[in-house]
């Protein structure tokens, strides 16, 4: 019975720690995706002169290329899907079917990843699929994309690398929410080892 009790109260502790700890995060969050409008200040991680000079020196005509299996590349660079209907989808590991994007840094590699991002999720490159069995997007297709929406953000390029600061910050928050969960279903677990017969 004592060593119930011992392990119900250290349970409970445990509890009450990581309760607190991920409402506190998860208020951060919330509150930073309600009330986004009072964060018009510019962000840490783009500084402020190279907002301006970002678009001016930014490759529209991307290194694009069919991505071999076990190709090293030593320049910042991503991936993006090439066949199936969720082709488009960028990411930083590459799939068996899949184009490489080869930036020159890591700020062009975050403007034309968040721009694949967000045409992907809109659905934008259905349109550009062929092929009756596995549809796929062609290399021209892809390149010509990029390259007619990359200088349409050009004429709005503040509001677009505030958007890509916001966006970064976003997926820290969601990283760090993800792994509150995973703490919040370790616990969960050990509340029920607490009463279990060994």
């Amino acid at each position: 019975m004592f060593g119930i009790n011992t392990a119900h109260r250290k349970g409970f502790h445990l509890f009450r720690f990581l309760l607190v700890f991920t409402t506190a995060t998860l208020r951060i969050g919330f509150l930073f995706l309600f009330f986004s409008g009072f964060f018009s200040f510019s962000f840490k991680n783009i500084r402020c002169e190279a907002k301006h000079k970002f678009f001016t020196r930014i490759m529209l005509k991307p290194n694009i290329k069919c991505h071999k299996i076990g190709n090293n590349y030593s320049l910042p660079h991503f991936f993006v899907l090439s066949r199936g209907l969720n082709s488009g989808k960028p990411s930083k590991t590459p799939w068996v079917n899949s184009f490489v994007c080869l930036c020159n840094d890591e700020a062009e590699m975050d403007f034309h990843y968040l721009l694949l991002f967000g045409l992907w999720k809109a659905k934008y490159f259905h349109q550009f699929l062929v092929g009756s069995v596995i549809p796929l997007i062609r290399l021209g297709d892809l390149y010509s994309i990029i390259k007619r929406q990359g200088e349409a953000i050009k004429l709005n390029q503040s509001e677009y690398m505030n958007t890509i600061s916001k966006i970064k910050f976003i997926e820290e928050k969601e990283a760090e929410m993800q792994k509150n969960l995973v703490l919040l279903q370790n616990l969960k677990r050990a509340l029920i080892n607490c009463y279990i017969k060994k």
